[in-house]
């Protein structure tokens, strides 16, 4: 059974113990031998709205014997972030718990002047003000963080819009991308295990696969499914596949109830794919063109996005243009890059993206112009490349270097 396999289980609360107003089938009973047990159990819930007294106080009504000091919502995993970052004062858009925790960590709330920070939370207060305000500030250079980024949560007539479809609006209207707290980021998990001693093996049980399961994987813990539908085919190694499924919590107890072996995934498992192109530039001595960006440091060939109405062509022209000045004399596709393990690209947002990228191998002359902001340029002897280099670069080169399209000199 899945209890000798674990000393403790972090449990969402949302769709796992309680559905609105009503307790899971079991789950009030399960708690209650998993303690009788000896396994320590902790709380953690993306809904950034209630305090984790408040959030003590509904799980009693319900029939549960839980703490607010077992519980970990998006709302007081924000306000750590916030107070530990250093920031000085927030705009919310929140509930009114989701503002006392947050000024209970030392952070000033602000609605009339410059916040350091802009904080997404849920309300069903939240008004049209709000997200015009939001959107506004962080335009103007306040940090955007999210409680969470969860679209929508479970009620028994369905499911009702959640913080995602805030920040969405907020994202989309500021241009800008936020930094999240919540579910999936480990933060939320790291927390909810403080409360517990010091346990070697921990579960987190809950119902969604790309908060919850994968959450849980990001933060070196197993994820138990809690669904009464079969899993959607995942591949092996995707963090997103969980440990176990299970139907009701009572099957922590099933005999037949065991763990799956999960592959471990080569890379961080990316939010999203998009595409993209790069080009390896040779000069009339057969050197290789990279650039370093201040910010990143590691040398790379350059590279950019698919805009919509280009073809590939088109983009990695326009791109060498926008960024070097350089002439294509020739140019030659050498194929498509997707390793995931040099392809995955983390912005500071926190977003993860594995670019397709369509590779050329590009002859090129004139003079090197190197007109983007920040930038760094070079040949360098394909032998003799600089360090450090990005992940991507020498996949690229060797590939490119490789092909039998490759001009000679």
């Amino acid at each position: 059974m899945l209890t000798d396999s674990f000393d403790a289980f972090l449990f969402d609360l949302d769709g796992v113990l309680y559905v609105g107003e009503k307790p899971t089938r079991g789950a009030v009973e399960a708690l209650e031998r998993l303690r009788s047990g000896d396994h320590e159990l902790g709380f953690l819930t993306n809904d950034p709205r209630p305090s984790r007294q408040q959030a003590a106080e509904h799980l009693d009504r319900l029939g549960f014997s839980i703490t607010p000091g077992e519980i970990v919502t998006a709302g007081f995993a924000t306000a750590r972030y916030l107070e530990e970052e250093g920031y000085e004062s927030a705009y919310v858009v929140g509930s009114r718990s989701l503002k006392k925790e947050i000024e209970h960590r030392g952070v000033r709330l602000v609605t009339d002047r410059d916040p350091s920070a802009v904080v997404i939370g849920c309300s069903e207060e939240t008004a049209y003000e709000d997200i015009r305000r939001a959107s506004l500030l962080v335009q103007d250079g306040a940090s955007f963080l999210a409680t969470n980024v969860d679209a929508s949560f479970p009620m028994p007539e369905g499911r009702w819009p959640g913080t995602g479809a805030i920040v969405e609006a907020v994202r989309l209207a500021s241009g800008q991308e936020p930094v999240i707290v919540g579910k999936p980021e480990p933060l939320m998990f790291e927390l909810a295990a403080e409360s517990l001693g010091s346990p070697e093996r921990i579960a987190v049980v809950g119902d969604n696969i790309e908060t919850d399961i994968l959450g849980a994987h990001r933060a070196g813990f197993a994820g138990i499914l809690l669904s009464d539908k079969p899993v959607e085919d995942l591949l092996p190694g995707d963090p997103r596949r969980p440990d176990a499924r299970i139907e009701r919590l009572s099957d922590l107890f099933d005999e037949g109830c065991l763990l799956s072996t999960r592959e471990t995934p080569v890379s961080e498992w990316p939010g999203r794919a998009a595409p993209g192109v790069g080009a390896v530039v040779l000069d009339g001595s057969g050197r290789v063109l990279l650039h370093r960006r201040r910010v990143e440091e590691a040398w790379a060939p350059p590279s950019g996005r698919l805009e919509p109405g280009e073809s590939i062509e088109e983009a990695v022209v326009r791109e060498l243009d926008e960024e070097t000045g350089l002439d294509v004399d020739r140019l030659d596709f050498v194929g498509v890059m997707s390793d995931p393990s040099y392809q995955v690209v983390t912005y500071p947002s926190g977003e993860r993206v594995q670019f397709i990228t369509s590779l050329f191998l590009v002859r090129s002359s004139g003079k090197l112009q190197g007109s983007e902001e920040g930038l760094e340029w070079g040949w360098f002897d394909p032998k003799s490349l600089p360090s450090p280099l990005t992940a991507y670069a020498r996949p690229w080169i060797e590939e490119a270097l490789g092909s039998t399209r490759a001009p000679g000199p």
